[in-house]
């Protein structure tokens, strides 16, 4: 199985929904799907009986937030590779997983690609990733646009630390660039999602973890990891208050 798709949700019926097309309007079917609901007292368990196919796992009990729910994601997939869309995401069109497997050569460690965001107002801005040395900064590309190597995970017992509530996912994609040495981009956006995550409502912790993040993982210089904090900060501040700033820099027609 070349494909597994995880996904986290907890009280979300609509949005799951949302994802649930997506998937299974996926032409390419050389997948798993593993639903990871923390006990959702919603009508998520209808939308999850409403699935009919045999490669679905579903796991729906208490959890401790969100990256306790994608390492249990990980610990049940038998796919190649891994990609993280939750509750609300989509991926960017039906071909998606087609056009992965397509351009899968040499057994790369991680597969990373663009973004499309939907604003506010239901505007979808098209969001190309940064190269890989961005990484030393921030995510160069969301965690929904990246397809990780299960045995490479595995292997080198990587999983989401509990201890970043915000940034785990930078800590994650960290931690598998560290062992990886074949690492591949296709020029094309790989999933759709709504901006004002977690990570966009709770930013300024968010890039404290981040702080610490760099320290602990690339051993970063203090003066380094400031000069960073400061731009990250001002970046995030035109973001919020000088949008349409923002998005001429981040974004392209």
């Amino acid at each position: 199985m070349l494909f597994s798709i995880i996904t986290v949700t907890f009280n979300d019926a609509i949005s799951l929904s949302q994802t649930k097309n997506s998937v299974l309007s996926q032409n390419y079917k050389d997948f798993e799907w593993i639903i990871v609901d923390g006990k959702s007292t919603d009508n998520t368990s209808e939308i999850l009986s409403e699935i009919e196919i045999d490669r679905v796992c579903i796991i729906s009990e208490k959890d401790a937030g969100l990256y306790d729910a994608m390492n249990k994601g990980i610990f049940s997939a038998n796919g190649e590779y891994l990609i993280f869309l939750n509750s609300g995401d989509i991926f960017d069109n039906n071909n998606l997983l087609s056009k992965v497997a397509k351009s899968i050569n040499n057994n790369p460690h991680l597969i990373y690609g663009d973004s499309k965001e939907i604003s506010e107002q239901n505007k979808i801005f098209y969001k190309k990733s940064r190269p890989l040395w961005w990484s030393e900064i921030g995510m160069f590309t969301h965690h929904q646009s990246i397809f990780y190597n299960r045995k490479l995970i595995l292997d080198k017992n990587i999983k989401y630390n509990l201890k970043y509530t915000i940034a785990a996912d930078y800590d994650f994609t960290l931690n598998v660039i560290r062992y990886s040495d074949r690492c591949l981009y296709l020029p094309f956006s790989f999933c759709i999602f709504q901006q004002g995550g977690i990570s966009h409502k709770n930013w300024k912790d968010g890039l404290s973890q981040q702080n610490e993040i760099r320290k602990n993982r690339l051993n970063m210089p203090f003066y380094k990891i400031i000069i960073i904090y400061i731009m990250q900060y001002f970046l995030h501040i035109i973001r919020f208050n000088i949008t349409w700033a923002y998005n001429i820099f981040r974004f392209k027609n």
